[in-house]
């Protein structure tokens, strides 16, 4: 971890920083530049509502969704990256949420586990953004686009 416990951790993940930096400029309505250094205070002070917002945000469109909402605008494999990213720079990152006292790590909260589930729940019902992951071609998927492109009509046979 960091030595000054004013001075945010050092950045071996820039990704991780990006998606910081953007919830903490929704979050305070401010543009903050991409390098920008949040003290312990400033990330002490992020709540699982206002992640849960965020990420609803993201995914939904809207910061409260309301039952007829469906996440079409992310997944939930990207709430948990956003998720992971923003716990990389929490002072207290191995503390679960504890919502009495409201420290520890506010990703590590119910409100947005139960938030994950619901969007994966969403996703199963089709009902969820459209997945994005991209595989490598099967053997029969690449004879058939062989076979296509030689049947094609003026193809030049030459070999």
């Amino acid at each position: 971890r960091h030595d000054d416990p004013g001075e945010m951790r050092s950045d071996h993940q820039p990704r991780y920083r990006s998606v910081l930096v953007e919830f903490m400029s929704w979050r305070d309505d401010t543009e903050y530049p991409k390098d920008h250094n949040f003290i312990d205070e400033e990330l002490r002070s992020i709540t699982p509502v206002q992640l849960k917002r965020w990420c609803c945000f993201k995914c939904y469109g809207v910061a409260d969704p309301g039952p007829d909402d469906r996440p079409t605008e992310g997944r939930s494999s990207s709430i948990e990256f956003y998720k992971k990213a923003i716990s990389y720079y929490q002072p207290n990152r191995l503390i679960s949420w504890n919502s009495r006292s409201g420290e520890g790590n506010p990703t590590r909260s119910t409100e947005i586990n139960d938030l994950i589930k619901k969007v994966k729940k969403s996703e199963v019902k089709k009902e969820g953004a459209a997945s994005k992951v991209r595989r490598a071609l099967e053997k029969d998927e690449f004879e058939q686009i062989l076979e296509i492109a030689n049947n094609r009509q003026g193809y030049d046979k030459r070999v």
